[in-house]
């Protein structure tokens, strides 16, 4: 199960409900990932289970090259019992331009804005599957 926790810079205030590193859920990995060129922390999608489309006379699977979006990822019905996915792994990417550089994220590291390490919260802000 994936936890998203709340982090806060308490020198500039940026905040960001991220999970903080690497996290898995049953149906999507996520990495969190510093973007240069946004100056923000997010989640990036790595995996994700892919719904196979199932054609008249053959069996045709959608690999997308980006990831879906992690907000639909979560809000989706679930898959678990469905025999016609499959996992599908993606690069770490800026959800607002597969272009940005990006490196991977991982607590305690530093705030984007300011250089000063970020507070977690005690408690997830969510839970995913």
């Amino acid at each position: 199960m994936g936890r998203t926790y709340e982090f806060e810079c308490e020198k500039c205030g940026y905040l960001a409900n991220i999970a903080g590193g690497a996290a898995e859920g049953l149906e999507f990995a996520v990495q969190t990932i510093l973007c240069f060129d946004c100056r923000e922390l997010q989640d990036a999608v790595t995996s994700a289970a892919i719904p196979i489309v199932i054609g008249d006379w053959e069996v045709e699977c959608l690999l997308p090259s980006a990831p879906p979006p992690l907000a639909e990822l979560m809000t989706r019905l679930p898959l678990i019992g469905r025999s016609d996915t499959q996992r599908r792994t993606f690069e770490l990417a800026c959800a607002m331009s597969p272009s940005h550089l990006v490196r991977a994220w991982n607590r305690p590291d530093k705030c984007p804005r300011c250089g000063a390490f970020l507070e977690c919260s005690g408690f997830p802000f969510a839970q995913w599957d």
